[in-house]
């Protein structure tokens, strides 16, 4: 299978304290085949595999099998390797960084190499967290490459508080994703809330709450995320004007999606479109 990377982004602008060098999402990840030695970065980084599986293996003997919601953790210097294996793929969100804070977050083994694997549900919900920390961002330049910096620190901060809440909650998964079906099943129109509660047999305040704890945004919150989805997926098609894509998803007209497209992934329909589409 061919290789199609998405909505990549690269800022040579940093700050004293360090910077998010590259990120990119790609569909249909070959991943790093294992090799002798293997690969040593310069950089940290996240991969988040949101589809597929495959394997994962590093310098100091760990070896973990890799399924959707995993999180590797990749460090300066340690060699690692990872990817689908010959009969596997899997999609995946990867940010690289680098600096002097992200070291003390070393040093002080809030991010450790004797953890690299981390384990994240919902994968809708984390996909989406990282695609805000780069992309909602999309200006470069040392003010703006700080305020990115700043958001992964607090993606790396709500991560390792999961981790630590695993322990304590349990998510009711069968629960969940029959919540976000019947949140997903009309995109074209604003979801009945009240219906979709009675559905779930509760009340609409309580699947609020609920939906709310379990997938860590609101339902309305939820519903648009999967809006804008759609929007991206029906861009990719190229004889499908903004118009027609606005009229399918319930907009009102072209305008009003095209300010609520950027508002929620950070560019312009027409922007986005042209990434994939350029060649």
């Amino acid at each position: 299978m061919a290789v199609i990377s998405h909505i990549t982004f690269n800022d040579g602008a940093g700050s004293a304290l360090g910077q998010v060098v590259v990120a990119g999402i790609v569909r249909d990840s070959p991943g790093l085949a294992p090799q002798k030695p293997s690969r040593l970065l310069d950089y940290y980084g996240l991969v988040y595999v949101t589809t597929g599986g495959g394997h994962f293996e590093d310098a100091f003997g760990f070896s973990h099998r890799i399924v959707p919601g995993d999180l590797l953790f990749l460090f300066p210097q340690v060699g690692h390797t990872y990817g689908p294996g010959p009969n596997d793929f899997w999609n995946e969100i990867f940010i690289i960084f680098e600096g002097p804070l992200f070291d003390l977050w070393r040093n002080k083994e809030l991010l450790s190499p004797q953890r690299p694997v981390l384990h994240l549900e919902p994968v809708d919900y984390w996909f989406n967290r990282f695609k805000e920390t780069v992309w909602s961002v999309p200006q470069t330049g040392a003010e703006y490459a700080l305020v990115r910096l700043c958001r992964l620190q607090q993606l790396l901060a709500d991560i390792f508080v999961y981790e630590q809440q695993q322990g304590f909650e349990q998510v009711d998964h069968e629960w969940l994703a029959q919540a976000k079906a019947l949140l997903k099943a009309n995109l074209h129109t604003k979801p009945d809330f009240d219906q979709i509660a009675a559905a779930l047999g509760m009340s609409y305040d309580g699947f609020r709450k609920r939906f709310s704890k379990d997938a860590g945004v609101s339902p309305a919150r939820y519903h648009t995320l999967r809006r804008m989805d759609k929007a991206c997926e029906l861009l990719l098609i190229e004889d499908q004007t903004l118009k027609e894509i606005a009229l399918q998803l319930g907009f009102a007209d072209e305008y009003h999606l095209s300010k609520r497209f950027k508002q929620i992934i950070g560019v312009s329909p027409t922007g986005f479109r042209s990434l994939f589409l350029s060649d």
